[in-house]
């Protein structure tokens, strides 16, 4: 639970919100790498990194940083749609495939503004 705070997630009323105030900004990526996680289904996948980004999973969810001008969510569905929101919290309906781990939900991107 701390280290998700860490990270900036958090649960209110449903939602989720992310927060990047605690967020250690040495965990930044300085270079490109892969970032190896475990899908819902059990098996190893790895995501291309770039320099300036973050990754973690949320109940089996990549979740992936990228230092930006702005506060953004792009959520990617398996069925190939996206759904774009201008700050920082995901809708209740949203947050609820995520934790039901229904495997709608593929990827959330955070375009994050980083107050070094």
């Amino acid at each position: 639970i701390t280290r998700m705070r860490e990270l900036g997630i958090h649960v209110i009323n449903g939602e989720i919100v992310f927060g990047t105030s605690l967020l250690n900004h040495q965990e930044i990526l300085n270079k490109d790498e892969q970032f190896d996680f475990y899908a819902l289904n059990g098996e190893k996948q790895q995501l291309a990194l770039q320099k300036g980004q973050l990754a973690y999973t949320f109940c089996k969810v990549p979740v992936i940083y990228t230092e930006s001008g702005n506060n953004q969510i792009t959520i990617l569905f398996k069925n190939g749609e996206t759904k774009v929101i201008p700050n920082n919290v995901i809708d209740k309906e949203t947050s609820a495939l995520i934790f039901n781990r229904g495997g709608e939900v593929e990827r959330i991107e955070l375009a994050i503004k980083m107050n070094n």
